[in-house]
């Protein structure tokens, strides 16, 4: 095989992971993010856990039958809990992010990733969800296109007990079956999905290559 066809197929591999990743981005925000008329929230969403700042709703996703526990947070609407990613909106264009977790120094302004840029959310996991489950507050400073400097401070009070329920299966009483703990792998994008890609100016072609990824 020659240089070129290397080179070709690499930039496929590394175009069709990058796509993945954002839409398995675009499946956790669709989830954790969506909004139900008010019968339909008191019927299919069940509050769990109140804890400090937090509070946990356990649901189905209607597409796959999982159950979904999601961490929301009383004085930010927008920031959300998962096993292990704690997710915050900026309205704007994210450009760069700083984050001061407690009362240490801030860390290093970083730019912001271009799945970021995608979802119009920062996205704190591995290393950093790990300082901010540790910390009751978190500070983020972060430059938009749109809107200039945006700041946003989070009392992150009562996260850690947030965290070990959701981690738990938020249960409700019973514990979780373990069909609905466990279910059985599903199609990696769905209609939701689809549309929250296109928003973010995803072309057909990559959505087809990407959602046919497993």
């Amino acid at each position: 095989m020659n240089v070129a066809a290397r080179a070709s197929i690499r930039e496929q591999t590394n175009e069709k992971g990058y796509l993945m990743r954002v839409c398995s981005w675009a499946l956790v925000l669709a989830t954790i993010g969506a909004t139900d008329s008010p019968a339909q929230s008191a019927k299919q969403r069940m509050t769990t856990l109140t804890a400090g700042n937090w509070s946990v709703q356990r649901s189905v996703d209607a597409m796959t039958d999982k159950v979904v526990c999601t961490g929301y947070h009383s004085g930010n609407s927008g920031a959300q809990l998962s096993s292990d990613k704690f997710f915050v909106p900026i309205r704007g264009g994210l450009q760069s992010v700083t984050l001061r977790y407690g009362e240490a120094p801030a860390k290093p302004m970083r730019l912001a990733t271009e799945i970021e840029k995608k979802v119009g959310s920062i996205v704190i996991e591995k290393a950093e969800f790990g300082l901010a489950i540790q910390s009751n507050r978190l500070r983020i400073q972060s430059l938009t296109y749109a809107n200039g400097v945006v700041t946003v401070d989070i009392d992150l009070t009562g996260v850690d007990m947030a965290l070990n329920h959701i981690r738990a299966g938020c249960p409700a009483g019973d514990k979780p079956s373990p069909a609905a703990a466990a279910p059985k792998s599903a199609p990696l994008c769905n209609e939701a999905i689809i549309t929250r890609l296109k928003l973010a100016g995803v072309t057909a072609k990559q959505i087809e290559t990407a959602c046919q990824s497993q």
